[in-house]
């Protein structure tokens, strides 16, 4: 699995076991970073890939 992918898939597993309710902010972007020890590419490529499958949306 892709590095993206795999971000994607915890964020999203954290999100639907209601680690993250609804409404809740995720953590910016540096935040992110910090948390997956990934890029920023990274970060921004699984965050696109969850709007796309409309787990999340960015404002």
């Amino acid at each position: 699995m892709i590095k993206y992918q795999e971000v994607a898939k915890k964020i999203k597993q954290m999100i639907y076991q209601k680690q993250l309710s609804k409404g809740t902010q995720l953590a910016n972007i540096d935040g992110l970073i910090t948390q997956y020890q990934v890029s920023r590419s990274t970060i921004v490529k699984a965050l696109n890939c969850l709007e796309r499958q409309g787990v999340i949306y960015q404002v």
